[in-house]
């Protein structure tokens, strides 16, 4: 089959049923998103993060709360979701709708790239097989900066893989490359160099085409490319933040990896894991396709192994070393998570295609299954589990709007804040464990921790009558004095 765009186009009206049932995949991802609420802990977080920069309109710095700037990340995938919010306005699907569109775009990098090399017939199951990882559906549908992130490493992966198999390579293609690498230090930070450029470099100096690496990638002009893209942010930040370029580049690229339980992170507690963690988290990040890798080596294995060996050898080297490279430079990190395998996971489809003995219509039905199973998995997750959790305080914030409606009053949540509750709040509840007002005679809203709510009782049964339980937070109407006669100023 031909690289033209003609080419693409026949194959896609060859597969217009592939291709309804890419789109239906896609579908339910976004219905998903915008049903179920933003919870705790990192997504209600990171929205309120962006919620914060969309009401203050300031993009720089961002806050974490109203007295403490946020310096965990860089801000690019932030400003998506605030943008999404100026266009959209606030809501579910607007805070995440960029990590979709993100994780389109990668699956289109990847079309792009089969098309490159002449293996077009390869893009419908590819992009089947990647958006059937669980983990990418996941990820798709939540605020975090990991869509964006794969989608830099993806470029960056293609650019540099045209740079140096062309003998003339286009200076667009570096470009594209150097620029990527920009946009990635701005999503996440200085981990984009490793993530590219270990597998990138060794591959290069393997093959022996090291050298032609810096001259076809035009490597000290596209240094400079990237630093004018993503400098100025950092310098910007610094200047507004000081202390800022010591704990980010410092802390949260050297002690976070160095030192298990590091005690330094200003927002949350560190994941000490095991030594080799990374390993399984990779494992986890191949589900569910790892029990058809699973069954192929069990039952096939002959004719696997035939397959996988006549991919020819720089293209299967070049997807095993981005695949395995930033894998192993994570083995010996204890503050990881699962999420820092999702940029791995384009060249694991990749691989798994090409080497597989299933037949494309074979690939395409199991991603559409898999992902169909996934949507219900998630949504019996939320409707028998999290949606009367305490990380959902979507319920209380709602009920507040319905009877403040009804009588006005103010909002007070006890203890320190919680971010779906400040996020779906919009900013206007107070927070303590002080009792608010004492002594006023207005109407009051208060919502109390079952861990507080015996020191709030002797106040709360007088006057106020409880409207909800949510988790583990209760919800209480109390009317002005005038309505009830009673005064709890004492």
């Amino acid at each position: 089959m031909g690289k033209g765009p003609q080419a693409l186009i026949s194959y896609l009206q060859t597969n217009k049923i592939w291709v309804l049932l890419l789109f239906i995949i896609v579908a339910g991802r976004v219905w998903l998103a915008s049903y179920i609420p933003v919870m705790e802990f990192t997504e209600a977080r990171y929205a309120e993060i962006a919620r914060k920069a969309f009401v203050l309109d300031q993009w720089i710095p961002l806050w974490y709360r109203d007295d403490q700037p946020f310096w965990g990340k860089p801000p690019l995938a932030f400003w998506s979701t605030t943008l999404s919010y100026y266009v959209f306005g606030v809501s579910e699907l607007a805070t995440r709708l960029p990590s979709i569109l993100y994780t389109a775009a990668t699956m289109l990098v990847i079309s792009c790239w089969l098309r490159l090399l002449d293996r077009t017939a390869l893009i419908l199951p590819v992009c089947f097989v990647y958006s059937s990882f669980f983990m990418v559906l996941q990820s798709a549908g939540t605020i975090l900066t990991d869509p964006l992130l794969t989608l830099c490493t993806t470029t960056v992966m293609l650019a540099f893989w045209q740079c140096l198999t062309q003998e003339k390579a286009l200076v667009g293609w570096s470009i594209l490359l150097w620029s990527c690498l920009g946009i990635g230090l701005l999503t996440k930070g200085p981990v984009v160099l490793v993530l590219c450029g270990l597998p990138c470099g060794v591959w290069a100096l393997t093959q022996g085409r090291f050298l032609k690496a810096f001259r076809n990638t035009w490597f000290l002009p596209g240094i400079v490319l990237m630093l004018l893209i993503a400098s100025p942010w950092y310098y910007l930040q610094e200047q507004r933040t000081p202390g800022f370029l010591e704990y980010f580049l410092i802390g949260e690229h050297f002690y976070r990896f160095t030192e298990p339980g590091w005690e330094g992170d200003l927002y949350g507690a560190a994941k000490d894991q095991p030594i080799g963690m990374i390993w399984l988290f990779l494992l986890i990040g191949l589900l569910p396709w790892l029990f058809i890798i699973l069954w192929e080596l069990i039952f096939r294995r002959d004719k696997l192994f035939a397959k996988a060996l006549a991919v020819e050898k720089p293209l299967s080297v070049y997807l095993g070393l981005w695949l395995l490279m930033p894998t192993l430079f994570f083995t010996f990190a204890g503050n990881i998570i699962p999420t820092y395998v999702i940029p791995m996971l384009p060249s694991a489809a990749i691989l798994l295609v090409m080497a597989t003995t299933l037949r494309p219509a074979q690939i395409q039905w199991l991603g559409f299954v898999f992902a169909v199973f996934f949507f219900v998995l998630l949504l019996t997750a939320y409707e028998f589990y999290f949606k009367s959790h305490k990380y959902n305080q979507k319920p209380v914030i709602d009920e507040y709007h319905r009877l403040n409606k009804l009588d006005p009053g103010p909002l007070h949540y006890t203890g320190a804040e919680t971010f779906s509750f400040v996020f779906y709040g919009g900013g206007v509840a107070t927070h303590g464990r002080v009792w608010p007002d004492s002594g006023s005679p207005n109407t009051k809203y208060i919502a109390v921790r079952d861990m507080w709510i015996k020191s709030f009782e002797p106040r709360l049964k007088p006057r106020c009558t409880k409207q909800m339980q949510q988790g583990d937070v209760s919800f209480w109407y109390c009317p002005s004095i005038n309505k009830n006669g009673v005064d709890d100023s004492q």
